[in-house]
């Protein structure tokens, strides 16, 4: 189950820009490319903060943290919501996600981080938080609203790059630190309204929702917290493990998504070097905010929801590559209770209900 993306270009014209700092040190990993065109822009202040190692943006705890708010018509919109709705939305009230169950929510795209220079010539750091051009109207007339973007883009920026960031917000009279430049990214499709083009464009090459697949049985198992795990076997497959031939090795944290189904919460955790053999020493564990699964050798996820955004990502492995852990957190509890987990072991997936 892979959510569809789609390339899109970017011109992003700025808005405002607000002023925030780093409350403890941090890592943020960029793209070599990124790295390289940093050290060519604005002087040798753009470079300062990159480490030897390539790729890495080191932040020490308390320095400036510019953030740019921009639009561009090519980022998703909201979707159609009432005034209640939105204003749920922006008193924390309401459950937002980035699926398409109805919500409302708020698409934002955040840039890497690049280093830069404040007023003094010190080194400091700026963000790109690019929104839909549509919300720029609103942003003008109601500053409940843009605050609640720059919050919004704030929360974000913590997710993302595992950082935390104070709330006590400068408002530079500039409207954006740094030069704005193109670029292209990858925005999941279900964000775009049905009628966007760019659905008729995918549309053209998708392949076909449902394939014929070979027979297969289920063997029913009972596990902990009155689970039970189905294993799905593919009836012409055979072994590839021996005995004896597993050596010890460092466990990896899975990745995994989720969606609606109903009434319930469908978790689809992505273990594909699991086989049959090892399922029996499997355990899965689950609380009204947390998921704990230990598949040895090769698995080890750990996602406790009642942590901070950035906390979360900052734990989550793998499972941050999308920020499923970060939009499950918006949603209700786990029904622990009535939840069902299935191992897929054909497809290499494990499918928790709750």
């Amino acid at each position: 189950m892979h959510t569809a993306t789609v390339r899109v270009c970017l011109s992003p014209a700025p808005g405002f820009c607000v002023k925030s700092s780093t409350l403890q040190p941090a890592v943020c990993k960029i793209t070599a490319q990124s790295a390289q065109s940093l050290s060519k822009l604005d002087g040798p202040s753009q470079s300062a903060l990159i480490t030897p190692t390539p790729g890495i943006l080191s932040l020490p705890k308390g320095i400036k943290v510019f953030v740019n708010i921009a639009w561009d018509a090519n980022v998703p919109p909201p979707p159609e919501g009432s005034e209640e709705t939105i204003q749920r939305a922006m008193k924390g009230e309401d459950e937002t996600s980035f699926t398409t169950d109805g919500g409302w929510f708020v698409p934002v795209i955040v840039s890497e981080p690049r280093s830069d220079a404040d007023k003094a010539g010190k080194p400091s750091v700026a963000f790109d938080c690019v929104y839909n051009s549509s919300l720029k109207s609103r942003t003008l007339r109601d500053p409940s609203f843009r605050a609640f973007l720059v919050e919004l883009g704030l929360q974000r920026i913590e997710a993302q790059y595992s950082l935390l960031l104070s709330r006590q917000l400068g408002t530079p009279n500039i409207a954006s630190k740094g030069k704005l430049l193109p670029r292209n990214v990858l925005v999941p499709l279900a964000l775009y309204p049905s009628e966007h083009p760019l659905h008729d464009d995918t549309n053209k090459t998708k392949k076909p929702l449902v394939e014929e697949l070979e027979p297969r049985t289920k063997l029913v198992e009972d596990i902990s917290n009155k689970l039970k795990l189905v294993e799905e076997v593919e009836t012409k497959s055979k072994g590839i493990l021996r005995s004896g031939t597993v050596t010890t090795q460092k466990k990896e944290c899975p990745k995994f998504e989720w969606v609606k189904e109903g009434d319930k919460l469908k978790i689809t955790v992505h273990v594909p070097k699991l086989r049959s053999t090892h399922i029996p020493n499997a355990t899965l564990d689950l609380e009204s905010r947390r998921i704990i699964l230990d598949a040895a050798p090769f698995y080890s996820l750990d996602v406790d929801l009642s942590l901070s955004d950035a906390q979360i990502m900052s734990v989550s492995g793998g499972a941050s590559s999308d920020n499923s852990a970060l939009t499950l957190k918006r949603q209700r509890d786990l029904d622990v209770d009535n939840a069902t987990a299935e191992w897929h072991v054909g497809e290499g997936v494990l499918v928790i209900l709750a």
